[in-house]
Parts: structure tokens; C-alpha cells; sequence
């Protein structure tokens, strides 16, 4: 069972070109993926579809630490990595 939580200290996407740039906190090095499908809703990201995994096969949650805000995604995927914002 996936128990293990990363924190994510930024993510970004462009709409356009659908880049996106992952970094966990504890990690100088960021992690580049194409979105294949995203949703975003008042600026925030809701889902994540990745071009690979990004997450370890013991990982069930990311959390997201902003200034102003935390936040959880679910993930999951054997070939890709998908997000969803747990609500």
C-alpha cells in the first residue's frame, strides 16, 4: 500500500507549450514533464496527466506547501504520473 508523502515547494505549467517543472522540497534539482491533459480552476492546478512518473511506486500522496496554502494530490500511474487535488 502506498503510504509514503513527498512536498512539492513549486509547481508550474505553461498552458501553452504544456512544460511542466515539479520541485520537492530537500531537492536543488527540479523535475521537467509534459502535461498530456490538465484542469485548472482560479489559477490552481486540479489534475495532472504527465508525460512519466514522477512519483515513487511507495507514494499515494504528494503535498503541496505554498506561502499561503497546503494542499494534498493523490498520485498514481505505472507509466505515467497522474495528480488529482484531494478536496
Amino acid at each position: 500500500m502506498a503510504t509514503n508523502t513527498r512536498t512539492i515547494r513549486k509547481i508550474s505549467i505553461d498552458p501553452d507549450s504544456r512544460e511542466t517543472i515539479i520541485q520537492f522540497v530537500g531537492n536543488s534539482s527540479a523535475i521537467e514533464a509534459k502535461a498530456l491533459d490538465f484542469k485548472m480552476h482560479d489559477g490552481d492546478i486540479h489534475y495532472l496527466l504527465l508525460d512519466r512518473l514522477v512519483h515513487r511506486n511507495e507514494e499515494g500522496t504528494f503535498e503541496f506547501v505554498g506561502a499561503t496554502e497546503r494542499k494534498s494530490y493523490s498520485v498514481a500511474g505505472c507509466v505515467t504520473s497522474e495528480l488529482s487535488l484531494v478536496l
